[in-house]
This record gives structure tokens, sequence and C-alpha cells, in this order.
């Protein structure tokens, strides 16, 4: 909209030798549809999904014309501010051309780029939506947890932060497995029986049965930090048995 183009239809030509289109995932294709015939013939076009991969743009490509795709590991609203992608991650795939040009354009904006397997695409958004989205959403659930336990309405989420931000940054400076603390990392088997009955009287059957999986995952991680296996199993007895109560 900066050089006043509000529709597709009134792009004469794009004469940038450096192309992004960055548009929600279901509409590349069709905007690579629209404007294929107005990209310069030595043009390397990247997307910025996270999801797809260049194939996407595979009707682009030529002899001398290069695709690919480069997404930051970094959420990005409306709202950002300048320098948002000094120390990001940046995921890149692509014709050798279009890796090479997003890899420049990644450090340029201070960011550290890498590269994966095209047809990986999915499987790497799907960690990275478990990593961003799906955490959001945790702490949600989190935060309902916490008015139905009588927490005020104030506080539920804010008092939940510290605790947050103290196990994201542990996880930055140990890794995972070794910031895992609490009653899955100790097998306190008395604890999670406590958990699963709250839970089955204050949440809803979903809530349950999701807060029962991350609690066996946590116990799988729990077991190759050194939990004693015949804790580790008395506990992970407990968790299958209510995990099955759920579900009937």
């Amino acid at each position: 909209s900066d050089l006043g183009v509000f529709a597709l239809d009134s792009v004469q030509a794009i004469g940038s030798d450096v192309v992004f289109i960055s548009t929600s995932d279901d509409s590349i294709s069709e905007v690579a549809r629209s404007l294929g015939g107005l990209f310069r013939d030595d043009a390397v076009i990247l997307h910025t999904s996270g999801s797809l991969s260049s194939a996407v743009l595979a009707q682009l490509r030529s002899e001398t014309r290069s695709i690919g795709s480069m997404h930051p590991l970094v959420s990005v609203s409306s709202d950002a501010m300048s320098g948002i992608f000094h120390g990001a991650y940046f995921c890149i795939e692509g014709d050798e051309r279009a890796i090479s040009t997003a890899t420049d354009i990644a450090i340029s904006l201070g960011g550290i780029p890498f590269s994966i397997p095209s047809e990986n695409k999915p499987l790497y958004h799907a960690a990275a939506v478990t990593a961003a989205g799906h955490v959001t959403a945790l702490i949600g659930i989190a935060c309902e947890l916490m008015l139905k336990a009588g927490v005020p309405a104030d506080l539920a989420s804010t008092a939940l932060m510290p605790l947050v931000e103290s196990v994201v940054g542990n996880i930055a400076a140990k890794g995972t497995a070794a910031s895992l603390t609490g009653t899955y990392s100790r097998g306190d088997i008395t604890t999670a029986q406590t958990h699963i009955d709250a839970l089955e009287k204050h949440a809803d059957p979903m809530t349950q049965e999701l807060f029962i999986d991350l609690a066996i995952h946590s116990l799988a991680i729990a077991r190759t930090n050194g939990l004693d296996e015949s804790r580790a199993s008395e506990v992970e007895n407990v968790l299958r048995i209510a995990h099955d109560a759920v579900g009937e």
C-alpha cells in the first residue's frame, strides 16, 4: 500500500530482484499464480510461511528464477518494534540461490539462519506452533484453573508470569531435561493423585486428559534424568488409570 497498490490486478510489473510474498498461507499459491508473469526473469521469490515449503511457488521457478521460503521463529504482531528479528532464528529452504539470498537477508537483520529439507516444513511448523501457540493455550488453561482454585481474577495470570519466565530462562540456560522440576520430576505419587482428584472435580474432560498426557510426558523426561524406575512405574500406573477413566 505504500506504493499505492491495493489490488493484484493493479500491478503492472515487479522490478525487484528479491520479492517476498507474506500473505496468509491459503493465499500464497493464488498470489503466485496472479503475479506469475510480472516478476523479473532472474528474481528470487520467497514466501514467509512456516508450514508451507517452496513447492507452493513451483509455478514460478525457471532456469534463471529462484524460489524459496524464509520463516522467522519469532512472534510478529501488527505493532512489532524495529529490531524484532535481532537474535531470531530463520528457517530457510528452497533453491540454492534462494537459500543463499535468504541467508544473507537473515544475517543482515541480525538473525541466525538455518536450513531444513523442504519436505519437513510441516513438521518443523508443528514444532514451532507447539512452542508458541500451544504454550499460550496451555498458560490460558492454567489461568482458568487458578480462577477455579479461588485466585483473584486480577492475579490469575500475573501470579503465574514469574514462574513461566523462570522456566523459560532455565530451558534457555540448561535445556528441557535439566529444567524439569516438581511433582513428576520427583515421582510424587500422592501429589499426582491429588491433581487427578482435583481436576476430575473442577475441570472438563479435555483439560483432564491434556494434563495427564503432559504428566506422562514429564515422567518420561524424569526417567531420563534418573528417576527410580519403581517409583516412575507406580506414578505412571496412576496416571494411565486416570487417563482411561476420563475416556470412558
